[in-house]
């Protein structure tokens, strides 16, 4: 058996592991690097790896962008995947490293290279399943492009929402959790088995007495000043860019430099600061009647990915607020990680406070109070619109989300019929509490046990039982168990 992995993001110190585990089951791994990044604990390895890094190089100046080769590949793409889309999401060619491919023909090249390199790829390598981070660059979402064509399961990891994290294998990048719902689909033909009922209502006690956060906003330190984390994170990307020559060429363009980025984190941190003292507001939230919209962080793959063409979250604001009944506030909670981050200093914000019938919530407001007093809750595609379809709350989302699928939070696909979904909700919406339950166990059973998240965010990810129990996911996974 031969399984696929990206060892490209910072999850690959923990991919790696998972990989030696599943080599002493006698299954052969190949590896997608790019240039120097990881390449000195891969080097060892038993793995066949493959440089994505050093194709793009080679195959540069050959490849001339013509009309014909671009109708060439809409054709091959363009029906199933927006193109174009893939290339302004991406972060890092468009933020991180903007310099480094700034032209759009550059672009253009970077996007047919990387489809031509994933065709090469899945023509040579009969692979069983290719497994990677979160489709969130180019460079991923055009391997799920072409291995959806080529029928080849191309998979993203990703941990659930909850206290106690699971993984789910996602085959797609709208973030449908296509295994959840084969389990969630059954369940809605039969009544729930007492044990099952049994698990969604203790699952749904839990949560609604203990409000637990998801696993992974367990790390604080984003958020937290400037601390050691900060300055541990630093002295590694020195080490790896002057002593293992990372991001030492063009074509590695996931590297940021390293002192650019120091001195960004330290703007936001001061930025932070600032705002969260002097500018937010904490208080008496006296309004009884309110809609609560909580903004996400940005760049994010929930937001410019699933949230497609909701990314500008100002204009987005504008058309909830000219939507609400004249008896409603909007209350706009900035995301506690966002702080900092957004343009300027307070220029975001004022545009947000122009609008008359919004108002601004401080970053540390408890989010779950704000859930439970809210009257309609309307997200793109973040983790409060989860939380308040758990609380028994009516939810709008505006992104793709894996929870659309529950069919029980409303999705509004065009703003034209926004004010009616609202309007219909405050008067209507009773909650569908079998439905959500038969939800909770098919969370249950189409996840698996295991915890992925970035090393150095959380430690816990590399212990010898998490790393069991991905590569045991990863198993029944590829075998459709």
């Amino acid at each position: 058996m031969l399984i696929g992995f990206e060892f490209i993001w910072d999850e690959t110190l923990l991919l790696i592991e998972v990989a030696k585990n599943l080599s002493e089951e006698r299954i052969k791994i190949v590896g997608v690097t790019l240039d120097e990044r990881w390449n000195f604990l891969l080097r060892n390895s038993n793995f066949t790896l493959v440089n994505l890094g050093d194709y793009l190089r080679t195959n540069w100046d050959k490849t001339i962008i013509t009309n014909e080769l671009l109708e060439k590949y809409e054709n091959r793409y363009g029906k199933d995947h927006n193109l174009s889309f893939f290339i302004y999401v991406d972060r890092l060619i468009n933020n991180v490293n903007k310099k480094k491919f700034k032209r759009w023909e550059d672009q253009l090249k970077f996007l047919l290279l990387h489809l031509k390199f994933w065709e090469e790829f899945f023509e040579k390598y009969d692979i069983e399943a290719f497994y990677t981070t979160g489709t969130a660059l180019l460079g991923l979402l055009a391997g799920m492009a072409v291995a959806q064509r080529k029928k080849v399961r191309f998979k993203a990891i990703y941990t659930t929402r909850d206290s106690e994290p699971r993984v789910v294998f996602v085959d797609n990048y709208e973030d449908r959790w296509t295994s959840v719902n084969k389990v969630y689909e059954e369940l809605l033909k039969r009544e729930l088995e007492p044990e099952e009922k049994e698990l969604g209502k203790n699952y749904l006690e839990e949560f609604r007495q203990k409000a637990k956060r998801p696993a992974y906003m367990g790390h604080s330190w984003h958020i937290s000043g400037f601390r050691w984390p900060y300055i541990n994170e630093f002295l590694h990307r020195i080490e790896r860019k002057f002593i293992y020559k990372w991001g030492a060429n063009r074509f590695d363009y996931v590297t940021p430099p390293p002192f650019r980025r120091a001195l960004k984190e330290i703007k936001v941190i001061a930025k932070r600061r600032f705002l969260t003292s002097f500018y937010f507001k904490t208080g008496n939230l006296s309004d009884k009647q309110y809609i609560f919209f909580p903004l996400q962080l940005q760049p994010e793959q929930s937001i410019d990915i699933w949230g497609k063409w909701y990314s500008n979250q100002v204009a987005t604001v504008e058309y909830i607020s000219k939507s609400l009944p004249l008896n409603y506030k909007l209350y706009v909670k900035e995301h506690k990680v966002a702080v900092g981050k957004r343009e300027g200093l307070f220029s975001y914000y004022n545009k947000l406070r122009r609008l008359r019938n919004v108002v601004l919530i401080h970053p540390f407001e408890d989010s779950h109070n704000l859930i439970k007093n809210a009257d309609l809750v309307i997200v793109i595609s973040g983790t409060i619109g989860w939380e308040a379809l758990l609380y028994g709350k009516p939810v709008i989302t505006l992104g793709n989300v894996f929870f659309n699928d529950s069919r029980l939070v409303y999705k509004v696909n065009s703003l034209c019929n926004l004010r009616r979904t609202v309007f219909h909700l405050l008067k209507n919406y009773q909650l569908d509490e079998d439905k959500l339950l038969k939800y909770l166990v098919a969370l249950n059973r189409g996840t698996s046990k295991g915890y992925f998240n970035v090393p150095h965010c959380d430690k816990n990810v590399l212990t010898d039982e998490n790393v069991r129990n991905l590569s045991k996911a990863i198993i029944k996974d590829v075998n459709n168990e």
